[in-house]
C-alpha cells in the first residue's frame, strides 16, 4: 500500500505582470514542489480584488498572463492542478466557513494578514494624500477662479461708473 502524497496549496494574485521576484521567489520553488507533493496553484483573482480594488480593470488580462508566465515557467497540469479562484465557487463557500469559525485572534498572528493590512493601511494612507492633494489643487484652482471673477466684477463695476457718469 502506498502513502498518499502530501498536498500543497499556493496561489499568486494577478497584481500585474510576472517579474523576477514571483519566478525566484516562488515558481522555482512551485516547479520543485509538483514532482514531490500533490500541488493545487491557484491564480488568486478574488485576493487581488482586495488590494488593487481602486483599478481592477486589468484583473481579466493579468490572470490570463500569470497562467501563460506559470506554463512557461515550467509549472505542468499533469503533475500539478492549475486553478482561477473565482473559477471555483466552493473556494467562497470555504472562505466564509472559515471566516465564521476561526477567531480574529488567530488571524491577527498570520504573517500574510499582518502584512496585507499593513499594505492596506500604506494604500489608504497614500490615498488620502492624494485626495489632500487634490483638494488643494481644487481650493488654488477655486482662488483662481473667485480672483479673476473679482476683476471682471470691479471692471464691469468700472465700466457702469464710467457709463453713467457720461
Amino acid at each position: 500500500m502506498t502513502t498518499p502524497r502530501k498536498r500543497v496549496l499556493s496561489g499568486m494574485q494577478p497584481s500585474g505582470l510576472l517579474h523576477l521576484g514571483n519566478y525566484l521567489g516562488a515558481l522555482e520553488n512551485w516547479k520543485g514542489l509538483q514532482n514531490e507533493f500533490e500541488c493545487y496553484f491557484f491564480v488568486a483573482d478574488w485576493h487581488a480584488l482586495s488590494t488593487n480594488y481602486a483599478d481592477t480593470g486589468r484583473v481579466r488580462e493579468f490572470v490570463h498572463e500569470l497562467l501563460i508566465d506559470w506554463l512557461a515557467a515550467g509549472i505542468d497540469p499533469a503533475k500539478a492542478t492549475v486553478f482561477v479562484q473565482s473559477r471555483i465557487p466552493e473556494h467562497a463557500v470555504l472562505h466564509l466557513l472559515f471566516s465564521m469559525i476561526i477567531p480574529v485572534a488567530w488571524l491577527e498572528r498570520n504573517p500574510t494578514y499582518k502584512e496585507k493590512r499593513e499594505e492596506m493601511k500604506e494604500k489608504r494612507k497614500e490615498k488620502r494624500q492624494e485626495m489632500k492633494e487634490k483638494r488643494k489643487e481644487k481650493i488654488e484652482e477655486m482662488k483662481e477662479k473667485r480672483k479673476e471673477k473679482r476683476e471682471e466684477f470691479k471692471e464691469k463695476k468700472e465700466e457702469a461708473k464710467e457709463k453713467k457718469a457720461s
